[in-house]
């Protein structure tokens, strides 16, 4: 399992074709920009099977966040990599649930060692 950390705040793990993105409660756009660009390239680049963003550290999210957060992932998707959405706390699922905002397309687990096994084992 490799770590590099990017924008200090940022770190992207690889296990084995997928990457875990470790998210920050405190990513401006600018950050997010950089992230969705960075990640982009990754994956076409290296054939990336899935993206998972773990947000064990996220307390709060408002929509505009989640609509870049949905933004991001459908385009990773139509690079040809699943996502999914790991360790979100149950406020933020609540939320997303009454919102009815939450494509078929992203995968949700309650943690994030779920996902990696669901991930890994394909």
């Amino acid at each position: 399992m490799a770590a590099e950390t990017w924008e200090s705040s940022i770190a992207i793990t690889r296990v084995q074709k997928n990457l875990i993105v470790t998210m920050q409660p405190d990513l401006d756009s600018r950050q997010f920009h950089q992230l969705s660009e960075r990640l982009g390239e990754q994956v076409e680049k290296e054939k990336t099977l899935a993206v998972i963003l773990d947000f064990s550290t996220v307390d709060l999210l408002s929509f505009t966040e989640f609509e870049r957060i949905r933004s991001l992932l459908l385009s990773l998707n139509l690079l040809g990599s699943e996502v999914a959405i790991a360790s979100l706390c149950t406020t933020i699922v609540v939320y997303l649930a009454e919102a009815e905002v939450v494509p078929s397309e992203i995968h949700f687990f309650i943690s994030l060692d779920d996902a990696i096994k669901f991930f890994v084992k394909r």
